[in-house]
């Protein structure tokens, strides 16, 4: 027998590659025995389906982990099976079609208006064009909305659209494709950040991005734009290790012009850089400098479209009592919903007081360096994910996982995976916030206690 078939990371790696499989060729068949053609699975066995692929794929990215933690340097030799096996994994599902989200049928309407109907999709819904082939495929919410990214995605989806020629299958394969490329690129700064930042960790941390079933299954198989902003803003830390902070700055408002969350990231950014930097001048001239670049930025996009804020402002208007965040729903349950907009007031009223805590911890405290500068960026999502989310989706968690791989966080990064399979497969999710919140009760406890044992 070959010697590679004895390397438990290619063996463990194969066994995730049949789930993937099973997924992908099991999966319609099932849909077409019930019946049921909905983007999100409704029926229970095929529910019940997903969740065991979910349980099997995070069962072997378990066992990939604790090989490779009691190897470590066997994970250098490695290294081409885990990029081989992170590359097999994105083409396998590429051809799958999206499963639990119709976000990429979106992206093709969107562009669509602009390049096909030659209108403003910042102001034109997809119901002004009944007779399309994709109004049936997106969701019924988004039917009556308009574009609710930012306008460097719009210039980016446009491309695929143009290439698909009206065609939904090649639209949503090119989609994918887009998505595949984005994730192959911030898997590639992940590690070029880690090697800078912890040399010994390269090699697992990538390998922690590269395996992780969420991340592949939310960007190969349903193409969220939401990795196109992750890129923009991993590659924006590598950028500002290398202390290029103006280009780093302008990358990170490439992110919030994709998606507009990202500009919680903006005042973290400055804040850290301006305790990186020394002497007081420069502190004033890097401060005056960045706003400058950030209004220059902002009065040419918002003049060239004036209303590209429309959408955005509808969407955070939208209030979904099925997918609100922690605190949101901790509130509806108080009050039973009597009251949604008090409940969305005070939900926001926390988000805005916690996060100027931060802002004020790293101003006074002088936080300063990349994992301060990563650790805050976590902790500004977090915060938004758990008080001010009034439309959570599981694949918002891609927001996440690359900064706790960063951070060298195991046990938080497969919390989070696991949490975010879970409820997918279920959409059960006050008990997925329960797990949560249990499983970080477990961490915190087990780290105090290993601690006083040392």
């Amino acid at each position: 027998m070959p010697k590679i078939f004895n390397n438990k990371i290619f063996f463990y790696g194969l066994l995730m590659e049949l789930f993937f499989l099973l997924l992908v060729f099991i999966e319609f068949p099932l849909r077409k025995i019930f019946s049921d053609y909905s983007i999100s699975p409704r029926h229970a066995v095929i529910l019940l389906y997903l969740f065991f692929i979910f349980v099997g794929l995070l069962l072997f990215y378990f066992l990939i982990y604790k090989a490779t933690l009691k190897d470590k340097k066997a994970l250098k030799e490695n290294f081409k099976i885990v990029i081989f096996f992170f590359i097999l994994f994105q083409i396998t599902l590429l051809i799958l079609p999206p499963i639990g989200s119709s976000d990429t049928y979106n992206y093709i309407f969107s562009a669509k208006i602009l390049t096909h109907y030659q209108q403003n999709p910042f102001l034109t819904a997809p119901i002004n064009f009944p007779n399309d082939q994709l109004i049936n495929l997106i969701q019924k919410k988004s039917i009556n909305e308009s574009l609710v990214y930012g306008p460097l995605w719009l210039i980016i989806s446009a491309f695929p659209t143009i290439l698909a020629n009206g065609t939904v299958f090649f639209g949503v394969l090119f989609f994918k494709l887009l998505a595949i490329l984005f994730n192959i690129g911030t898997c590639f700064f992940v590690f070029k950040i880690i090697k800078q930042i912890k040399p010994d960790y390269k090699y697992l941390g990538t390998m922690l991005y590269a395996f992780n079933p969420l991340i592949l299954f939310e960007v190969a198989n349903n193409g969220h734009n939401d990795i196109a902003m992750m890129f923009f803003v991993i590659l924006s830390i590598f950028v500002w290790l290398k202390k290029k902070y103006y280009l780093s700055l302008i990358l990170l408002i490439c992110a919030v012009l994709i998606k507009l969350v990202s500009i919680l990231l903006l005042p973290i950014f400055i804040l850290i850089t301006l305790n990186e930097i020394v002497g007081l001048n420069k502190k004033i001239k890097f401060f005056i400098n960045s706003a400058i670049i950030f209004c220059a930025i902002a009065a040419l996009i918002y003049g060239a479209i004036p209303d590209m804020f429309s959408g955005i402002n509808r969407q955070f208007e939208t209030i979904s009592l099925a997918y609100a965040s922690f605190l949101p729903l901790i509130l509806i349950a108080i009050t039973k919903g009597a009251n949604i907009i008090l409940i969305k007031k005070i939900s926001y009223a926390v988000f805005i007081i916690l996060y100027a805590v931060i802002l004020g911890f790293i101003f006074f405290n002088k936080k300063s360096g990349i994992s301060n500068l990563v650790k805050y960026y976590f902790a500004a999502f977090l915060l938004y994910f758990l008080t001010a989310n009034f439309s959570f989706m599981q694949w918002y968690f891609l927001w996440m996982l690359p900064f706790v791989i960063i951070l060298e966080r195991y046990k938080i990064s497969m919390l989070i995976t696991t949490f975010a399979l879970i409820s997918y497969s279920f959409f059960v999710y006050l008990f997925s916030y329960l797990f949560l919140i249990l499983g970080a009760a477990y961490y915190f406890i087990y780290k105090k206690l290993s601690r006083q044992n040392r």
